[in-house]
């Protein structure tokens, strides 16, 4: 039944949510272009967005302005969607001249702001009405899709714009950009002044606040969130320095995991971690799985302590085995049990895909492979030789008692919790 509930999940999500964290396509591979905008830096940045801003947040719409909205919210250059999301926006235009409007207000309060019907667009006389057309702009490559539909029927049909961002693992925000204009003519009066637009928005993950960099000091845990999970350079050097030069300790806000070790000159990383299953693995064995998953594969100057919660597996499984899978391949790795705090640890530099099972897997080659993770390779703990009569590693003793720690195997810990 468990394992039936789990296949069920997997599906679902997959279809659902258009999982592609392991997918052939490597989802960093911006263009130069996406790449050196997403990093410029100018003193008109705005200069090229059709939305006038006026002072910081507020911005001045001209009559017949087209724009998106999102949420009862102006979509704005500064805004960012979510990678491997999709969105809905309303297309609406500016009826009258609107001035010095905050761009965290809703919409709905001006009245001067209207979403644009298909009767808006009626021109009295001809065969046709005019039309709405929508043109991509710069950065568009970490687009999935972008359609331009019309929703509701008869006099209600209106204009919206359905977006699908990428499964975007990078350590940049791109700034993307589309231009709509209207061919004809149409009877609306401001249409007829304007008509035009450009969208501006962001896509990419949250970079972390650099307040929250500077909250934390020798001996501080810093907190992982997937809200912002992309650590710059500069930021890892404060840290750093902030911290000593010494070990610093990981822990992400779910609790999901923790890691200890060196973080000196490492470079933009994003920490963003996901417990999606991995379908190809699902596929192939029929057994329990766990999973834990840092997509951008992240890795560090040094070995360090990983830490990998199990409270949600241990009370069913007998003992974990654990692997690291990257490149269609399963890799197993040394762990040890920590019962006090029901969780798994081991040493190694690379953080990205560990699968967890309660039973061996043999055959570790899988079919379908991997998005690339990281151009550095993996340094795993690596399996040492066996005992043909055991089974058990050559030099390690079993460890039995009441110690926090327990090791049965390379790769499979006998999770037993303290009474």
């Amino acid at each position: 039944m468990k394992k039936a509930i789990t296949l069920l999940l997997a599906l679902t999500m997959t279809l659902m949510m258009g999982i592609g964290v392991f997918a052939a396509e490597d989802p960093t591979a911006l263009d130069e272009a996406d790449l050196a905008q997403s990093d410029a830096t100018t003193d008109n940045y705005y200069g090229l967005r059709s939305l006038e801003y006026v002072a910081e947040g507020r911005v001045d719409i001209a009559q017949g302005e087209i724009f998106l909205v999102i949420d009862d919210r102006i979509v704005e250059p500064e805004m960012r969607l979510e990678p491997n999301s999709e969105y809905t926006m309303d297309v609406y235009y500016a009826d009258a001249a609107v001035t010095n409007f905050d761009v965290t207000g809703k919409v709905s309060d001006n009245p001067n702001l209207k979403r644009l019907m298909e009767n808006d667009l009626v021109i009295t006389g001809a065969k046709n009405n005019a039309k709405l057309r929508m043109r991509s702009g710069k950065g568009t490559s970490v687009m999935t899709t972008a359609k331009l539909e019309t929703t509701g029927v008869g006099a209600s049909k209106r204009y919206i714009v359905k977006f699908e961002t990428k499964d975007l693992y990078n350590t940049k925000q791109t700034d993307v950009e589309y231009r709509f204009s209207i061919t004809g003519k149409p009877d609306n009066v401001a249409l007829q002044a304007g008509g035009e637009g450009t969208v501006a928005f962001k896509v990419g993950h949250g970079i972390m606040n650099d307040e929250d960099v500077d909250s934390y000091g020798e001996g501080d845990t810093v907190t992982i969130t997937n809200e912002n999970p992309i650590w710059t350079k500069k930021q890892i050097e404060r840290l750093v320095k902030n911290s000593n030069y010494k070990a610093i300790m990981l822990e992400h806000e779910d609790g999901s995991w923790a890691y200890e070790g060196r973080m000196n000159g490492m470079g933009d990383t994003n920490f963003y971690t996901t417990q999606e299953v991995i379908p190809s693995i699902m596929n192939k064995f029929d057994q329990d799985f766990k999973f834990l998953i840092l997509p951008a594969g992240v890795t560090f100057p040094t070995n360090g302590e990983m830490r990998i919660d199990v409270s949600d597996v241990s009370g069913d499984w007998d003992r974990v085995y654990t692997y690291l899978y990257r490149n269609g391949k399963l890799t197993r790795i040394n762990t040890t049990y920590d019962s006090q705090d029901d969780m798994i640890v081991f040493r190694t530099n690379y953080l990205g895909a560990f699968v967890m099972t309660p039973v061996e897997i043999t055959d570790t080659t899988i079919i379908e492979q991997p998005k690339p993770e990281s151009s550095e390779a993996p340094t795993p703990t690596p399996v040492p030789p066996r005992n043909p009569n055991t089974g058990i590693p050559v030099g390690m003793n079993l460890i039995v008692g009441l110690g926090s720690l327990s090791l049965l195997t390379a790769g499979s810990v006998i999770l037993r919790k303290r009474k």
